[in-house]
């Protein structure tokens, strides 16, 4: 998924669908740091992208 390609509207909905994975604790007990750490990382891209445009 390239940020730059999604509409306003799909990036809204990508990072409630990540907020929802890390906010999770059943889901975090169960991934590892790493995936937990790309998953934090994206969410930081998909937060960037929308300041950008707004």
């Amino acid at each position: 998924m390239n940020e730059k390609k999604l509409t306003k509207k799909e990036l809204i909905e990508a990072i409630k669908g990540y907020e929802n994975i890390i906010n999770n604790r059943a889901m975090v007990k169960t991934l590892s740091k790493f995936m937990l750490g790309a998953y934090i990382v994206r969410l930081g891209r998909l937060n960037a992208e929308l300041k950008r445009r707004k």
